[in-house]
């Protein structure tokens, strides 16, 4: 007899349940993309004991989850892992901005100004888009070196301020709740914050992809659905 698949995942996305089969298919395919951007950090997982469950593991037997190769990645990468998110160090050479808004078409027109506000600063070399796989976007921030993330959330702040249509657009490091007017939350600019690892899954079952800057307007969240 077959063994029975196990469903970690039932919502509006996948009515009919995300298996853990087509998890491990995912992380599977995205395991060379996946390596670069966990090496030399600890890892917090999203596990799920039963459907729907979420529990956050960011310790296994008192130690930090390291995956430092593919034997760690298929060790500790186990049919009941949904998501990972990969820890900030204290130097960095990449940091992220995280987008939080409930409105995708609000989200789109704040990361596309962010992505040209930063692409365009002397300080940075590269900027990318990744759907965060819930409502919005992360900005990706690459630097021509290792930067103290206290540093990296500086520059981050005074490059958003300085630009003049930014602060009518967005608030900046609010608490607040994540309606439809955009909050750029500096969560990640701290040494221990996390960030959800790109092609990595979320709580809905969606990839956190990469969005190329010239095809967000035709941005569609069904188009990150693992199938």
């Amino acid at each position: 007899m077959a063994e029975q698949k196990r469903i970690l995942l039932e919502n509006e996305f996948y009515p009919n349940g995300l298996s853990d089969e087509l998890i491990q298919k995912h992380y599977k395919k995205y395991q060379k993309n996946i390596l670069l951007e966990i090496q030399h950090r600890n890892i917090a997982l999203i596990i799920c004991p039963k459907t729907n469950d979420f529990v956050w593991l960011r310790n296994i037997k008192n130690k930090t989850i390291q995956i430092k190769n593919r034997r760690d990645y298929n060790n500790i990468l186990h049919d009941r892992v949904l998501s990972i998110f990969p820890e900030v160090n204290t130097f960095e050479k990449k940091f992220v901005i995280d987008i939080d808004c409930t409105n995708i078409e609000n989200a789109k027109k704040t990361v596309s100004h962010l992505y040209n506000i930063f692409k365009e600063s002397e300080y940075v070399n590269d900027v990318k888009i990744f759907f965060t796989g819930q409502t919005s976007f992360h900005l990706h921030v690459f630097l021509p070196n290792k930067t103290n993330i206290d540093r990296c959330k500086d520059l981050a702040y005074g490059i958003i301020r300085q630009d003049p249509i930014a602060p009518k657009m967005m608030t900046i490091n609010q608490n607040r709740k994540k309606d439809e007017f955009p909050n750029i939350d500096f969560s990640t600019l701290h040494n221990k914050g996390v960030y959800i690892c790109p092609y990595a899954i979320s709580k809905k079952g969606l990839i956190a992809g990469e969005v190329k800057f010239d095809e967000i307007n035709k941005f569609n969240i069904r188009n990150f659905i693992l199938k």
